[in-house]
């Protein structure tokens, strides 16, 4: 027998013995013994190069498991290329024997994880206060932090907790609903911004010592998801930058404007079914028209919906006002003394879409291949192209001109100008057409607001909010025109001209040519940006400021379009008119430099007629709507010249 022979039964020999060792060791540890064995031979190659192989299992007191990371790492060195120690067999039989046994222990690790998030889940769920009161008793109590330990443990354990599906397994409310709540629930609603109020001081924590004959209980109660703390004595209670803590306060309203069918959604995803919620009423009509001084008329309005405060701590980004949000936080029932009833919601987690759809409240934006997987585009825009020329008694530019209003948006704005938004009239239509109108975008829209009104509606109605400091709760009283980006307004105009318009009427127009709405808070005036779509229906041609104004061809009857429309076929209209929305616009620098050139044709062949910067503009607007339309990011050519040959058409109606 030669020497590496001799050398080669020495080590199988001795790997063998290595085996049984490692047997031992896992034996050892199945007994829930804590150990940490190494098993360390040294090869030598014919080079008579060292190597070292170690196999480390260390035994956690607490899970009773291996630790998985070194593990891991062992078994990573195994693999390494320059080290090549798998080639021999008795070193593949211990890897496989190891792996096995920690696969298993992984399998069980990762079992019982989720049987320990399951009960924390369950807890949270019944009783969230109560968990955060002891994440409060462990971290300030036991361990010994500060309460801004405490705070940073607490807000990170709840954003935590949220993440993945666990944000849609709390249940949904309607913040207009007769909503029976326990106290201290954990409630998630979808709501908007109707006021900043500023910020509050709470206490931070009372802690209670609670003694008997044999022995003391010590309680904690922190005031971060609470309003008041129950053990806490504030007669005697002492207020300064150790006790006290600060949060932002908002008020919140059940979003504006939201249609029939994205609360039918929501019920049926969410299951809310016994929540009775209360339908929203934005009509206002000429029946409605009660003299009332400015006051008492928005008192009326700020009614019209019932006000929630949400309260949150620790804001990484503020809201806005007017921002519809989805937030998830604890219940409690307000009490305060003052004849306006409000509840509280104390907030864990806040969500912003740009995506009004339910379907898509995760995703804050999409690009135009992800669209497409979503929903037909081509398909969608034709049926909703034929349905609005049936609507339209036939005429085809005004449908065409309609899709493009319902895509504008404001992208961008520069001083007091906005670009993007696409204000529209339709003129010399009947009542029939208004409510046909109004219908089906109720059918397809996810907001819309309906506002039926004379000339002495229009004046004798504030439309601007207005922060009632007289009030025991300084309320902002909200108004027709306080809705959130991306909400649909029909005007149903009832004869207005310039001369019976006064500044309160003139605050329709500021919406239309500036898209803002001027906010009165005491003696001073704050224009709020307010990206509103505003269609305008009139007998005549409207006084009100609208870019587009089309008197409309009545080569047919109205049609109702909704006969010929499956549910399919609307559910996927309702998706592209969401989607395509949030898409973003450029226009490639050939094009560009073609539409420039076209610009100074125009002119040298017009002279004194020629195309201004105003006509230009409106164009360049009307072929960035009929790309978005189309599902298409980038403007070409074909588009641009059909966006020409519909401004020409339009020239020869006004």
């Amino acid at each position: 027998m030669s020497c590496l022979q001799k050398q080669g039964t020495y080590y199988r020999n001795d790997f063998l013995q290595d085996r049984s060792e490692t047997s031992a060791i896992v034996r050892i540890t199945n007994r829930k013994e804590d150990s940490n064995r190494q098993i360390e031979r040294r090869f030598k190659s014919q080079t008579q190069k060292s190597y070292t192989l170690t196999f480390s299992a260390v035994l956690h007191r607490t899970t009773r498991l291996f630790d998985c990371t070194a593990i891991s790492r062992t078994f990573s060195s195994l693999l390494h290329p320059k080290k090549c120690l798998l080639r021999h067999y008795n070193i593949i039989m211990i890897f496989r024997y190891l792996w096995t046994d920690y696969l298993s222990l992984l399998r069980i690790q990762q079992k019982k994880k989720k049987m320990i998030d399951d009960m924390v889940l369950d807890k949270f769920l019944d009783s969230p206060l109560l968990q955060i009161d002891n994440i409060a008793e462990r971290v300030c109590l036991k361990e010994g932090k500060d309460y801004a330990e405490f705070k940073k443990e607490a807000l990170n354990f709840c954003s935590d907790w949220l993440k993945g599906n666990r944000f849609l397994q709390v249940g949904l409310i309607h913040l207009d609903g007769n909503n029976n709540l326990p106290e201290g629930c954990l409630v998630r609603c979808h709501c908007m911004v109707q006021d900043i109020r500023g910020v509050e001081y709470f206490a931070k924590m009372n802690t209670q010592i609670q003694s008997t004959d044999n022995n003391s209980a010590v309680s904690t109660e922190t005031g971060l998801f609470r309003d008041y703390l129950s053990t806490l004595n504030y007669d005697s209670f002492v207020g300064d930058a150790s006790t006290l803590d600060t949060r932002t306060v908002y008020t919140c309203i059940s979003i504006p404007g939201e249609t029939s069918w994205v609360k039918e959604i929501l019920r049926q995803q969410y299951n809310f079914e016994n929540t009775t919620c209360l339908e929203e009423s934005y009509e206002f009509s000429q029946n409605k028209r009660a003299k009332v001084d400015d006051g008492e008329s928005n008192t009326q309005q700020s009614r019209m919906q019932k006000r929630w405060f949400i309260k949150i701590c620790e804001e990484q980004e503020p809201l806005k006002l007017n921002e519809p949000v989805e937030i998830v936080g604890i219940y409690q029932q307000g009490v305060g003394e003052n004849s306006f009833p409000f509840s509280t919601i104390h907030v864990m987690a806040v969500r912003r879409s740009r995506i009004t759809h339910p379907d898509f409240k995760e995703f804050n934006s999409l690009s135009c291949d992800e669209i497409r997987l979503h929903c037909d585009v081509a398909a969608a825009r034709q049926n909703l192209t034929v349905s609005f020329q049936k609507l339209l008694f036939g005429d085809q530019l005004a449908a065409e001109y309609l899709l493009c209003h319902l895509v504008s948006r404001v992208f961008k704005r520069v001083n007091s100008t906005n670009v993007g938004s696409l204000t529209l009239n339709f003129y010399d239509v009947d009542e029939q057409l208004v409510n046909e109108l109004n219908n089906f975008f109720d059918l397809i829209l996810t907001k819309k607001v309906f506002v039926d009104f004379d000339t002495d509606v229009l004046n004798g109605q504030s439309f601007r909010p207005r922060k009632d400091y007289e009030s025991d709760q300084e309320e902002l009283l909200q108004s027709c025109l306080q809705l959130s980006d991306d909400t649909q307004m029909i005007i149903h105009d009832r004869l207005i001209d310039d001369s019976k318009l006064d500044s309160l009427g003139g605050t329709i127009a500021q919406l239309m040519e500036e898209k803002s709405v001027e906010y009165v808070y005491g003696m001073q005036t704050v224009s709020i940006p307010a990206d509103i779509n505003v269609l305008v229906l009139s007998r005549q041609k409207s006084a009100l400021p609208c870019d587009i104004a089309i008197r409309l061809r009545k080569n047919n009857e109205i049609e109702n379009p909704v006969e010929n429309l499956s549910n399919d076929t609307i559910a996927n209209i309702r998706k592209y008119m969401s989607l395509v929305k949030i898409l973003d616009f450029n226009i490639p620098d050939n094009i560009s430099e073609r539409i420039q050139q076209y610009y100074v044709k125009m002119r040298q062949d017009q002279g004194g007629q020629s195309m201004n910067a105003d006509q230009l503009n409106k164009l360049l607007l009307l072929a960035r709507c009929l790309s978005l339309s189309e599902g298409n990011t980038t403007l070409d050519w074909d588009t641009w010249e059909k966006a020409v040959k519909m401004e020409a058409l339009y020239s020869t109606t006004v």
